[in-house]
């Protein structure tokens, strides 16, 4: 669903049979046709028993893809599952040769400030010439030369800026939507599409890509990447039905009774047939969040954090108004916002919030400072709170009660977290780490109880998509697809 610094960006979720509730028009039983499911909320909608303990070597690996789109500077989106095919969202870097960031310009341009740092320039005026791959190939070689110390430096500013701006100008990428069977991992087709507004070499390098997670509605898919947004057509294996060119984002889109809402910059609303713009917003700001999605008394909502990410606005899904702004005391509120009846809770870098909605306001009722991470979208489950994964630290799960905010226990991760979502199926909550290590664990408010763990490989910030028992797991350059199910493991 912001594109952080790893591979992707996710986040939405409402509670699943509460009021307010919602489910997305269309979606098949069993199918995952959008970034957390087919309520919009991280809960897979009925399905098989899954497994109460996996065996010590994980639940069966049922098949691995065959390489996808991948490079040294790349983003990917996490699976869509759908009609019994997996779909997935790449943008690759394709870097450029011939491109010597050193020239005799940008010498000229420091001799002014020299004085004193001679060895230094007799250093530089030695690259003149020579050619480096990408942006950040070559800002390791200064920080490799300066020993990381290129904030404060007299000239490294200047040197990263003239880069930034060649790079920029000569760099390409590619974007791919890849279909693969859902039952063999067999790939049937893929489209390609070159990509006309790279984004800036600032995000490039791995995980620095476009990574938004494509949405199915009937036989439409959709996606936004770096040069808007496409809408393709399925029973054409993929056959480009309209772009919107516009800015690039990480955000992913929501379909939502023949509309598409993407935030690309702004929020914008488009018609699912014709990519005709409804309307746009530009009060609601950002590139690297995800819209989610609220109804009450039969009318729809979209729930966006800001660009400030402190901050979330309400909108009207039919107009385009804005119908709320609310303060957070959070930084960095990049996670969807998720609802459960007329509660919305809200994570930021620093904790998580509750606010009781209406259409008219947002009403403060409770904060956490536990909780907190900019990346990773909480799910609620019954009246939990499951917030999972803390970017650069240990913590699986706090686990919060909905509508006092207060924790009732916290699991530790083998290792680091990471800003994946986690997901929920037949009562049990799976989550991903940082080394690709899949969890499984029981949605109990009371205790962690653990249904088991296994290595995967999966992309850092990935997120999961589970249909039919089946969980589809992004790796950096393929799909792993696991079964969790009792009768697949016997």
């Amino acid at each position: 669903m912001w594109k952080k610094r790893e591979a992707v960006w996710l986040v939405l979720a409402i509670c699943a049979g509460a009021a307010g509730s919602v489910r997305l028009p269309a979606a098949a039983e069993g199918d995952w046709p959008q970034f957390l499911g087919p309520n919009r909320d991280g809960i897979a909608a009925g399905g098989p028993q899954l497994l109460n303990a996996w065996p010590k070597s994980g639940p069966k690996l049922l098949w691995k893809s065959d390489p996808l789109p991948a490079a040294p500077s790349w983003g990917i989106g996490s699976p869509v599952v759908a009609g019994g095919k997996v779909y997935t969202f790449s943008c690759v870097f394709q870097p450029q040769s011939g491109i010597a960031p050193i020239d005799a310009e940008l010498l000229a341009s420091l001799q002014e400030k020299k004085q004193g740092h001679e060895a230094d320039m007799e250093w530089i005026a030695s690259l003149q010439g020579k050619e480096v791959k990408t942006y950040h190939e070559f800002e390791r070689l200064l920080r490799k030369k300066w020993y990381n110390y290129t904030h404060g430096h007299w000239c490294a500013k200047d040197l990263l800026a003239h880069a930034k701006k060649l790079y920029k100008k000569n760099q390409a990428a590619i974007e791919t939507l890849t279909c693969l069977d859902a039952a063999t991992g067999k790939e049937l087709w893929r489209k390609e599409f070159d990509v006309t507004n790279p984004p800036s070499p600032a995000y490039e390098g791995e995980g620095y890509g476009f990574s938004g997670v494509p949405a199915i509605y009937k036989d439409k898919l959709c996606f936004a990447g770096a040069s808007g947004v496409y809408c393709l057509d399925l029973k054409k294996n993929g056959d480009l039905v309209w772009q919107a060119k516009g800015e690039g984002t990480h955000s992913s889109p929501l379909v939502w009774n023949g509309v598409v809402y993407v935030l690309a910059q702004e929020l914008a609303a488009y018609d699912l047939e014709t990519g005709q713009e409804r309307w746009r917003q530009p009060a609601v700001k950002c590139d690297s969040t995800c819209p989610g999605v609220w109804t009450n008394e039969g009318q729809t909502y979209l729930l966006c954090p800001l660009g400030n990410y402190s901050s979330v606005a309400c909108i009207d899904a039919a107009s385009g108004k804005v119908r709320w702004k609310v303060p957070s005391t959070m930084y960095g509120v990049k996670p969807t916002p998720m609802v459960s009846g007329d509660i919305m809770v809200i994570r930021g870098g620093n904790g998580s919030e509750g606010f009781r909605i209406t259409p008219d306001k947002a009403e403060k009722i409770w904060v956490n400072k536990e909780s907190g991470d900019a990346g990773s979208t909480p799910v609620v489950f019954r009246d939990s709170i499951y917030v999972c994964t803390h970017h650069y630290a240990t913590i699986l799960v706090d686990v919060l009660n909905l509508k006092t905010g207060v924790r009732s226990f916290r699991q530790n991760a083998r290792t680091n977290a990471t800003c994946s979502t986690p997901i929920v199926a037949d009562e049990k909550v799976f989550v991903l780490d940082s080394d690709g290590g899949l969890y499984g664990f029981k949605a109990t408010p009371e205790r962690y109880e653990e249904v088991g763990y296994v290595k995967t490989g999966a992309a850092k910030c990935s997120s999961l998509a589970l249909a039919n028992g089946r969980v589809y797991v992004r790796l950096k350059d393929a799909i792993a697809c696991y079964d969790l199910t009792e009768a697949g493991n016997r």
